[in-house]
């Protein structure tokens, strides 16, 4: 029997001590009394970057408000400041980086758990608006929100820890960046390879058309302010859409949105989206585009957009 006890707390001993450093570093601020025992910053930067979805959601987690961001990277660089200076409330960005629509309705349906929302601001282009386009890796991140131990032994808490405690230990912040191409040529990727896997086998999204139209009636029922907003693109990417003969598929994306809530379109040909300087590649838009942009939506002052108010449709004044 002893010998037996023994074994358990030979294979214990070194759980425990894994657990009690996980508690310690805790690198995605699972626990509010331990988040500032290492420095948030450096947690951020290392964090963040192998898994931004779990970041984000047990930041709202400890913090929610009343408003949220949802969409992929364009609705993430919507300008911080300009949304604090005209927003009532204080918000949420929860967008991600190449977030899919399922995503986003994955993170709708999660927050409504913890807070009564007032106002949902989200991004969508035509895009990612396929029923191929199904990536999904908020729900892992929701187990892992949920579940400790799930948490604790995840290969992004184990790799963000270890990484946590070398920069600790060795003093400096190791480089998580991949490896940079240059800009003419990641202006062709996206342009060629990047459109011809959105568009080569498109699909409309009858699933998330559905989905969507559940969180449209559950808002408009609840008194929660609906807000779609489509992301400028580059004057070249537009034209992807015409080159794979989408274009009814894009006005069709176009009406569902105007039907589901209030709408800015900023995606047409524009001074924004004719200009190449406007934009960081075909896809995203720069840091002055996202103050005009996030000022348009944020006040509802229509110059850049073509807005629409359910069945009230506003042109821009360009």
């Amino acid at each position: 029997m002893r010998k037996y006890l023994k074994r358990i707390a030979i294979f214990q001993i070194p759980c425990i001590i894994y657990l009690l450093l996980i508690v310690v570093i805790d690198p995605y601020n699972y626990f509010p009394a331990t988040e500032n025992i290492v420095n948030s910053a450096l947690k951020k930067e290392i964090s963040y970057k192998y898994n931004y979805r779990l970041y984000k959601l047990l930041e709202f987690e400890k913090h929610p408000t009343s408003v949220i961001i949802l969409g992929d990277s364009r609705a993430n660089n919507l300008n911080d400041n300009v949304i604090r200076k005209y927003s009532k409330n204080d918000y949420s960005n929860l967008s991600y980086g190449g977030g899919t629509i399922q995503e986003a309705i994955q993170t709708f349906w999660t927050v409504i758990e913890k807070v009564d929302l007032k106002e949902v601001y989200w991004g969508v282009n035509f895009n990612n608006y396929h029923n191929s386009f199904d990536m999904d890796k908020v729900s892992e991140s929701i187990v892992l929100k949920n579940n400790f131990l799930a948490y604790a032994f995840s290969k992004y808490t184990i790799k963000s820890s270890f990484l946590i405690l070398k920069s600790l230990v060795f003093k400096s912040t190791p480089s998580l960046d991949k490896p940079s191409v240059s800009i003419e040529d990641y202006w062709v990727y996206m342009l060629d390879d990047l459109s011809d896997k959105y568009y080569s086998a498109y699909a409309y999204p009858q699933i998330y058309y559905e989905e969507l139209q559940r969180i449209s009636e559950y808002c408009e029922n609840n008194n929660i302010r609906l807000v779609f907003f489509i992301s400028p693109t580059y004057i070249g990417f537009q034209r992807k859409v015409k080159e794979y003969n989408l274009q009814i598929e894009e006005s069709n994306f176009k009406r569902d949105l105007q039907n589901l809530g209030d709408l800015f379109d900023f995606d047409f040909p524009s001074e924004i989206t004719l200009n190449k300087e406007n934009f960081i590649d075909p896809m995203h838009f720069n840091p002055e585009v996202s103050i005009l942009i996030t000022k348009e939506i944020f006040t509802s002052e229509i110059k850049y957009s073509h807005y629409s108010k359910m069945d009230i449709i506003c042109k821009s004044k360009n």
